[in-house]
């Protein structure tokens, strides 16, 4: 290998954490903030909300809710090495967050929501595709609304699956009876109705506030883009109480893993793979496997999927693929145990070649168990 050309791309550096721009610590959805179509690379620009800045004067990742950002897409040919250049640049629609990208193709997408107007709580979302055939002059597909963000679109039969979001909210309760339950896996958050409340002679135990809760559920839609609509097929609730990892899509599969999170009753153990098909068909069929580590408290950090197995680092430092060809047979494997935490992977075949940093490449055959 040899270095080739060099170019500085047109991208404020905080948009590689993109779709968090929008306040949204609930959000599931796949993608990244760069994606590989053809020879070129699609990044993803994010603007910084005007006039919001953290203490230190950088951009904040916490704009004023309800506002609005610009953001555009990057198109980077990389077809000679030794001049890649700007092919085109592509504005996307204004909203209070985007997802990440994902190719399809010669096609990427993402999604992105809008503030209901009046609706403090309320936030609609839409799917965006463009053509990137001729990535000197990419078509806009226009914009569908969708109910939620963007997990993975079936190209052969246009289904769509998303995850969507119920917002609740209770008033006038302590943060003890706030974070009590089964809400603290999916980010419950409270807010004290008197923000100096240590100053009134209110201890954190007694202060009163405002607790919300994010319910969440998978949807799985038709797109109908002679129709420039979405018709709904199915749904699945997802469970208050786990967090779930980042989602990761393969062949008529979407994967994730999920832990307890700590609440008032202590920590829930159980870490359990998800393996979600059924899109192709317009009918979910969500199936769990547990994952045992040996450890008190374990979690499962999903790297990479293809076809209808994925790959997952586990808390001890292993790597543990898991085979969902068959969703009633779900089987998972333990593999080697690495010397340093993995950067990203990719599965290739019989194996799976591991980044681990400044240790460089590893390859873990994923025919072989310990």
């Amino acid at each position: 290998p040899r270095l080739g050309g060099h170019l500085d791309v047109p991208v404020d550096v905080y948009s590689y954490r993109g779709y968090y721009w929008g306040y949204a610590p609930h959000l599931i959805a796949t993608g990244e903030p760069i994606a590989q179509v053809g020879s070129a690379l699609v990044f993803l620009n994010v603007d910084a909300p005007a006039g919001d800045s953290d203490y230190y004067g950088y951009p904040s990742y916490v704009p004023t809710r309800g506002s609005f950002h610009n953001a555009s897409l990057q198109v980077v040919d990389l077809s000679d090495v030794d001049a890649p250049r700007v092919a085109s640049q592509v504005p996307l629609p204004p909203g209070g967050g985007h997802t990440g990208l994902v190719a399809h193709g010669s096609q990427v997408m993402l999604s992105h929501w809008t503030p209901v107007p009046a609706l403090r709580d309320k936030a609609r979302f839409y799917l965006d595709r463009f053509d990137l055939s001729n990535i000197n002059a990419p078509v806009p597909l226009g914009s569908i609304n969708v109910p939620g963000s963007l997990v993975a679109f079936d190209a052969a039969s246009s289904n769509l699956l998303t995850v969507d979001y119920q917002r609740e909210v209770q008033d006038d309760v302590t943060q003890e009876q706030c974070y009590d339950g089964s809400y603290y896996g999916n980010g419950t958050e409270f807010e004290p109705h008197d923000p100096e409340w240590w100053e009134n002679g209110s201890t954190w135990q007694d202060v009163l506030g405002r607790c919300t809760h994010m319910h969440r559920a998978l949807r799985l839609v038709h797109v109908d883009d002679a129709a420039g609509g979405a018709s709904s097929l199915d749904h699945f609730d997802l469970p208050d109480e786990l967090y779930l990892s980042r989602l990761l899509v393969g062949d008529d599969r979407v994967f994730t893993t999920s832990h307890g999170y700590y609440s008032y009753d202590g920590y829930t153990s159980q870490s359990l793979a998800w393996a979600i098909g059924g899109l192709r068909a317009g009918q979910l069929v969500v199936r769990t496997k547990e994952l045992q580590d040996g450890a008190y408290y374990s979690w499962w950090r999903p790297l990479e999927a293809d076809g209808q197995r994925f790959v997952a680092l586990t808390w001890s430092g292993g790597i543990t693929s898991v085979e969902a060809s068959n969703l009633n047979a779900i089987e998972v494997k333990r593999h080697d145990v690495l010397p340093w935490s993995v950067y990203s992977a990719e599965i290739d075949g019989d194996r799976a070649l591991v980044s681990l940093g400044p240790y460089g490449l590893q390859e873990i055959s994923l025919d072989q168990t310990r």
